[in-house]
């Protein structure tokens, strides 16, 4: 019988938190989106929503053994599974909004999104055929990633990262004051966001880990500030 410790139980729940965030943050753009009509709150709100995915899998492998003690949690297949479904998402309406705003040539977006899209469908059937190309599951609560993964992961990130600084350069060098602070913003955002990425792998003490967590929150609800500007901040900067 595997027990969740007392601390794994406030990790658990602390992801539930930031998996919210980042689903909450995303419905509140799409529903601006019907009121404003802007096709880029849509996509980006929809993007957000899909970035939740990042944490779906350490949520649930705690939550599984939280609710059956006797089980080991998540199977690698399914972990590595979650971790890859929502990633053609993730790119594709990410690169669709930035794409949008910054009127980047259809070549280049669809380039991009078809070769995420490929790899994506082709590490989903790697998942299924042999997870252990892609991870290895050591216990209950430890999930090793290999080389492929790791290349594939940090490829994603660096694409979203490309993209969001390349829409944040064009957002600095505008003359509407507005546009630089939603540059600043997601800047802001998106560098915090690589950060916690690397370090969520990485081996360190608890409380450590759960700062790093909360602040992944923290990175949904700058992303929702940057892309909208909501008028109480826009009073406050401006």
């Amino acid at each position: 019988m595997i027990l969740l410790e007392p601390e794994q139980v406030i990790f658990m729940f602390i992801t539930l938190g930031v998996i919210l965030t980042y689903i909450i943050s995303g419905i509140h753009m799409i529903r601006l989106y019907f009121k404003y009509h802007s096709k880029a709150l849509l996509d980006f709100g929809i993007s957000v929503i899909a970035m939740s995915s990042l944490w779906w899998s350490s949520f649930l492998n705690k939550f599984v053994i939280f609710l059956l003690p006797s089980s080991d949690g998540l199977s690698a297949q399914v972990y590595v599974m979650l971790l890859i479904i929502a990633v053609p998402f993730i790119i594709y309406f990410f690169i669709s909004t930035i794409s949008e705003l910054l009127s980047l040539t259809k070549i280049l977006k669809w380039f991009v999104i078809s070769v995420f899209i490929g790899i994506s469908v082709l590490l989903f059937f790697i998942s299924v055929l042999d997870y252990s190309i892609l991870v290895e599951k050591t216990n209950p609560h430890t999930i090793l990633y290999t080389p492929l993964y790791t290349v594939f992961s940090f490829a994603t990130l660096f694409t979203i990262l490309i993209f969001g600084f390349a829409f944040s350069i064009h957002a600095w060098l505008s003359d509407d004051q507005e546009v630089k602070i939603k540059g600043k913003i997601i800047t802001i955002a998106l560098s915090i966001l690589a950060v916690l990425i690397v370090l969520e792998n990485g081996d360190f003490p608890f409380l450590f880990l759960l700062v790093v967590r909360i602040s992944s929150g923290i990175v949904a609800i700058l992303l929702y500030l940057g892309f909208t500007l909501p008028r109480w901040l826009k009073k406050i900067l401006l």
